[in-house]
């Protein structure tokens, strides 16, 4: 029997061109150094770094605010989760998705259906 990894599907939307990048990360390939998630248009990349005390740090461009964003939490609790949403610190919109692929798609889905700039 193979033991297939956990795969999470990781979105955020690029400051540049405001479209939403993809990519799928298993467990293993999270056990990296460095994963970065970078926009076809060449205009931002998200990073996802492993700490040495287990847990994940992600800085990604905002497409809100136009700052970078770094987040914090723990390996185990991004693979054990359906889904993770975080959000602008400044203006309150979700720009960074980590979960299950069909979770990730919907919670997409319902962030873009909020222009930017409105609640």
């Amino acid at each position: 029997m193979v033991i297939q990894p956990k795969k999470k599907l990781v979105a955020y939307r690029c400051a540049a061109c405001e479209s939403t990048v993809y990519s799928m990360a298993g467990m293993f390939s999270l056990s990296g150094d460095m994963f970065k998630l970078k926009c076809p248009c060449g205009g931002s990349e998200m990073k996802i770094e492993n700490t040495q005390d287990n847990m994940v740090r992600m800085t990604a461009p905002c497409v809100f605010c136009g700052t970078t964003h770094q987040f914090r939490i723990s390996r185990k609790t991004i693979m054990d989760k359906d889904l993770f949403a975080f959000p602008c610190s400044y203006a309150g919109f979700d720009m960074v998705f980590i979960g299950d692929e069909e979770k990730v798609q919907k919670a997409v889905e319902e962030a873009l259906q909020n222009p930017i700039g409105s609640p």
